[in-house]
């Protein structure tokens, strides 16, 4: 049913959950698997120009994290590995969930994996601020992965 699945990871809990979900979509099956990261430097780096940050040091402060994430995304894709999964991990920068939806239509993806919540904000609450914005402007169906409910709660 699904050819080309695309998933959407940031790292979190429950980004793990989702690769374990489309990993098994995509296991014994010639499928391909496309795992994206986004990074936003706008989240991480201070504003060019303020407090005397240079236009080069703001580059190379994005170049840094740039291939912070490529690192990232090896390590987090070794179940994938493991499980003898063929997939293309890329890094792309920008909004996260306008970057997604860009992928997966650019792409043709037929169904993006994503988790329930991201470490972004305090806007993430609920269902999630990019998760929520991918889900109303995707091109393909989504699978949103959430963690177990006895997982989530915090500890007394």
């Amino acid at each position: 049913m699904f050819e080309h699945v695309l998933l959407a990871v940031d790292f979190s809990r429950h980004s793990e959950i989702a690769l374990k979900m489309a990993a098994a979509i995509c296991e014994g099956k010639p499928k391909r698997l496309t795992v994206l990261a986004v990074c936003d430097p706008a989240d991480t780096l201070p504003l060019e120009g303020v407090f005397g940050f240079s236009d080069r040091a703001f580059e190379e402060g994005k170049q840094e994290l740039h291939e912070a994430f490529v690192g990232k995304l090896k390590e987090f894709c070794l179940l994938l590995e493991q499980m003898e999964l063929q997939y293309e991990g890329i890094v792309e920068e920008g909004s996260p969930a306008k970057t997604i939806v860009e992928t997966a239509r650019d792409r043709e993806c037929d169904l993006i994996v994503i988790g329930s919540h991201s470490r972004r904000s305090i806007l993430d609450i609920g269902l999630g601020g990019t998760t929520t914005a991918v889900v109303k402007k995707a091109p393909c169906p989504v699978l949103v992965a959430a963690l177990p409910e006895a997982e989530e709660a915090p500890a007394a």
